[in-house]
C-alpha cells in the first residue's frame, strides 16, 4: 500500500502484520536511558480486520516503537513491541477484539515516555473518511413511556439518556425508571441489568436488582465494566458485565462539589457524560462546568480541564485556564477527549496528557451527545427553534468530517415531539441525549421519545 502524504501526522501502515501474532513482530525490548518528553497525538482508527495509527511528529526522532496488548494499562514494559516504526504501515487485527496501544519515539538522547494509550476495536462495516453520509433512521426498541422487559417492540423505556455498545448488546441508562437496561441485538430481547424497577431513587451497592441509582444518565465501557454517571447521586458507578455488580468508585450523596481526590472524599456536582481510554474515566461534572479524570487503578479523581471555581464561560487553554458552559456527552478519538459543550454549542478537544483545551466545531443548538465512527464525529443536538434543519439544528444528528471539518445533517428533521422512521431529515427525534457507534452504525437514545434508534450510513 503506498504511503500518503499528510502535513501533520504519520500513517502506520504494517501490511500483513498481524497484532494477535506472539510478540508483536518486534525484538527485545533493551533498556533505555531515563524518560523523556512523550509523543502526543496518537490516535487509532479501526477498519475492517486492521488499524491505522497515527501521532504527531516528535522532534528530533530518528524512529518509532508501538507497544500493543488486548488489556488497558499497555506501556513499554508490558506491551508486544513493534520496533523501528518509520514509515506508513497499516496493522492487521482480529474483528471484535479490543486492543490497546502507545507510541514512544527514539532521539539521540534515548527512548521517549510512553504517549497516552489508544484503543480501538476493528469491525466490519467500517465507515471510511471522506465520503460524506446520509442516515437511515430505524426504530428498534421501546414504543412509549413506561418500563416492561421482553421483546424490543414490547419494551418500555422512560426518558432513556446514555448509551454503549458492548459486543452483541447495547446498554442503557433509563434515567426515570433507575435502570441499566440491556438490548441484546441478536436476540431483540430487552432486559433489567441493575437496579429495582419496583423502588425510587437510591444509592445502594449490590447486584442487579439490589443495587439502586437516582437519575444516571452517562454510561461507557472497557469492555470488562459499564461506568455510569449516576447523575442525582453526584457519583460516579462500576458494573461487573460478567456478574452486574455495582460498586460506587467516586463522588458523594451528600455533598455536591468540586473537591478532588480519592474514592467518597471526591465530590461531583450533577456528572453526565462519561468516556474511558481503558485506565482513565473521564467526567463531564456538568454543572462544575469542568472534565473531570479518575484514576481506575487509584481511584483517585482530578480536574483535567475547566475550573469549578468560576462560573461557566468559554476559552480554549490549558487546565484550569479553559472555560466550558454544562459540558454534557463525551468520547474518545484515539488518544483525544472529545466534549460536547452544550451551553457553548461547541464540540472541544482535551489532550488527557496536559489538560489542554481547542475547539473542533461550533453548532447552533445545545450538542448533548457525542460519537466517533471513523474519521467522523457524530454530534446529537437538542431542540433549538423551527425552520429546515442545517448542521447544529436542534433534534438532529450533525456529521462532521474530522479532516476537513466540514458538517452537515445527518439525520432529523427539527421537529418537536414527533417519532418518524426515514431517511435523512424525513425521519423526526426528540430530544436525543445519548448516542454510540457500533460495527458501523449509530445508536440513539431518543430520549423524549422513549425509544432506541438505529441509524444506517449510507454515502451521499
Amino acid at each position: 500500500m503506498p504511503a500518503r502524504a499528510t502535513s501533520s501526522r504519520f500513517f502506520l501502515v504494517a501490511a500483513a502484520l498481524a497484532l494477535t501474532a506472539c510478540g508483536g513482530g518486534g525484538g527485545s525490548k533493551a533498556s533505555s536511558p531515563p524518560r523523556v518528553e512523550r509523543v502526543t497525538g496518537v490516535v487509532a482508527v479501526a477498519g475492517d480486520g486492521e488499524v491505522t495509527v497515527s501521532w504527531d511528529p516528535f522532534p528530533g526522532a530518528l524512529s518509532y516503537n508501538l507497544y500493543w496488548s488486548k488489556t488497558p494499562g499497555v506501556d513499554a514494559a508490558t506491551g508486544n513491541l513493534l520496533q523501528d516504526v518509520t514509515s506508513p504501515q497499516v496493522l492487521t487485527a482480529t474483528n471484535g477484539v479490543t486492543y490497546y496501544v502507545v507510541v514512544t519515539a527514539v532521539t539521540a538522547a534515548g527512548e521517549s515516555a510512553e504517549s497516552a494509550e489508544a484503543w480501538f476495536t476493528p469491525g466490519a462495516s467500517p465507515v471510511p473518511p471522506g465520503t460524506g453520509h446520509v442516515g437511515v433512521v430505524t426504530t428498534i426498541a421501546g414504543s412509549s413511556m413506561d418500563y416492561a422487559d421482553g421483546d424490543a417492540i414490547h419494551a418500555r423505556f422512560n426518558t432513556p439518556t446514555g448509551i454503549v455498545g458492548v459486543g452483541t448488546s447495547l446498554y442503557v441508562c433509563d434515567t426515570t425508571n433507575m435502570l441499566i437496561r440491556r438490548l441484546d441485538l441478536s436476540t431483540r430481547q430487552v432486559t433489567t441489568l441493575a437496579g429495582d424497577p419496583r423502588t425510587y431513587a437510591g444509592h445502594q451497592d449490590g447486584i442487579g436488582t439490589a443495587a439502586s441509582f437516582n437519575s444516571p444518565r452517562g454510561i461507557t465501557s472497557d469492555g470488562t465494566y459499564l461506568y455510569v454517571a449516576d447523575t442525582a447521586n453526584n457519583l460516579v458507578r462500576r458494573i461487573d458485565l460478567a456478574t452486574a455488580a455495582v460498586t460506587t468508585l467516586a463522588g458523594s450523596t451528600t455533598q455536591a462539589g468540586a473537591a478532588d481526590g480519592p474514592g467518597a472524599s471526591a465530590t461531583f456536582r450533577w456528572p453526565r457524560g462519561v468516556a474511558t481510554d481503558g485506565t482513565t474515566l473521564y467526567v463531564a461534572d456538568t454543572m462544575n462546568n469542568a472534565i473531570r479524570a479518575l484514576d481506575l487503578a487509584t481511584g483517585v479523581v482530578s480536574t483535567l480541564a475547566g475550573d469549578p471555581a468560576s462560573y461557566a464561560g468559554y476559552a480554549d487553554g490549558r487546565g484550569t485556564a479553559a472555560r466550558f458552559s454544562a459540558p454534557y456527552g463525551l468520547a474518545m478519538h484515539g488518544g483525544e477527549l472529545l466534549v460536547a459543550d452544550s451551553g457553548n454549542s461547541a464540540i472541544r478537544a482535551v489532550d488527557p496528557l496536559t489538560g489542554e483545551v481547542t475547539t473542533v466545531s461550533t453548532t447552533t443548538a445545545a450538542p448533548y451527545a457525542i460519537a466517533v465512527i471513523g474519521g467522523y464525529v457524530y454530534v446529537a443536538n437538542h431542540a433549538s427553534g423551527g425552520g429546515d434543519p442545517v448542521p447544529g439544528t436542534g433534534n438532529t444528528i450533525t456529521e462532521i468530517d474530522l479532516a476537513t471539518g466540514e458538517a452537515w445533517t445527518l439525520a432529523g428533521g427539527n421537529w418537536y415531539a414527533t417519532l418518524a422512521d426515514g431517511t435523512g431529515t424525513a425521519a423526526a427525534i426528540n430530544y436525543p441525549e445519548g448516542m454510540t457507534g457500533l460495527d458501523g452504525k449509530l445508536y440513539v437514545s431518543d430520549t423524549f421519545s422513549h425509544v432506541l434508534r438505529r441509524i444506517d450510513l449510507q454515502p451521499l
